[in-house]
């Protein structure tokens, strides 16, 4: 079985698509394993271009199926569509962060919904593949009974990082490309309030920032990231204001670091017991770490190591899902 990963447009993969070609490296075809893009500036035009539009999008109700055109040479099996809906004739399946991600934010729009039910309705279509539960339920209310029939939970696979114990002085970290809308000021807030020690990696809106105490490291790559920021810190602070998923959760759950973070979209899920997850800006700021939370880094190791996050589960699922779905296929 050889699948091809088929991206939309002008999209990077994400780091559910990273983590996933480094749990399967002989399942898929070509693998492009792309590191973080550092151009900070770049991202920040990237960014505010899709939110352009959608704003057209909406506005002036155009039918929006986020589909991408398969265009890849290699022999291959099935299609996987990352985050978007592959045109092919080849079995395929597709997986998605939120539950608009198939109607491109415009689920509303009836005749976006006709065709994204039509193409998940096809035969060829194997599956659509949740990041988490809460975006699958979501989904159920815009499809139609033979797609819902389709649809799974598979919870993004990171490796297992050797577990990190708590230094005598606790080290506080955030880590984001987008500083204000994760909620960077509010980690800088507290580091600051309560004179610890921090090291705050990504895009910061202030290079010449100067406290002895906390640590601007800039946009690193993947290796950089884990040597100079995880494996430094013993608390991630990440209010994670406006995401939907959150990968520095699953990579400090891999340390074995316990998670400071707010209400947000599926958090609950996400984080779990391996941290805590404060109702406002004021319950966090306040909160100080006792031993109790700081034994919670332990539950994350246990999850990426053989619960939901683990490479473990991942295997579990794709060969069941492999056999009991796409088996006695062929290449076209």
């Amino acid at each position: 079985m050889k699948i091809a990963m088929c991206y939309r447009k002008g999209a990077k993969e994400t780091p559910f698509h990273y983590y996933m070609i480094s749990a399967f490296p002989d399942l898929f075809v070509k693998p492009k394993i792309l590191d973080i893009d550092l151009n900070t500036k770049r991202v920040a035009t990237i960014n505010k271009n899709k939110v352009r539009i959608k704003k057209l999008i909406r506005f002036f109700h155009i039918p929006s199926p986020n589909v991408s055109i398969v265009n890849i040479k290699e022999p291959h099996d099935m299609v996987w569509g990352a985050q978007c809906i592959p045109l092919t004739n080849k079995p395929f399946v597709c997986d998605f962060e939120m539950f608009w991600q198939p109607f491109i934010e415009n689920p509303g729009n009836w005749l976006t919904r006709f065709i994204v039910n039509a193409l998940l309705s096809k035969d060829n279509c194997k599956g659509i593949f949740f990041w988490t539960e809460t975006a699958m339920i979501e989904f159920f209310r815009y499809a139609d009974p033979e797609v819902i029939k389709k649809c799974y939970v598979f919870y993004p696979p990171i490796g297992l990082e050797n577990k990190k114990n708590p230094t005598n002085e606790l080290v506080y970290g955030f880590v984001s490309r987008y500083f204000y809308e994760k909620g960077g000021d509010i980690a800088l807030s507290y580091m600051e309030k309560h004179n610890v020690k921090g090291i705050i990696a990504g895009d910061f809106p202030d290079m010449l920032y100067d406290n002895k105490n906390i640590k601007i490291l800039g946009m690193l790559p993947r290796e950089k990231l884990r040597k100079e920021f995880y494996e430094k810190i013993d608390v991630l602070i990440y209010p994670g204001i406006s995401d939907s998923f959150g990968f520095g959760f699953l990579e400090a759950m891999s340390y074995g670091i316990p998670i400071m973070t707010m209400h947000g979209y599926a958090r609950k899920e996400i984080v779990g017991d391996c941290g805590r997850v404060f109702n406002s800006k004021v319950e966090l700021l306040d909160f100080v770490p006792n031993k109790e939370f700081l034994s919670l880094g332990v539950n994350g190791h246990k999850r990426v190591k053989n619960g939901d996050f683990s490479v473990k589960n991942a295997h579990k699922f794709i060969n069941t899902f492999i056999q009991n779905y796409i088996s006695g296929e062929t290449s076209e």
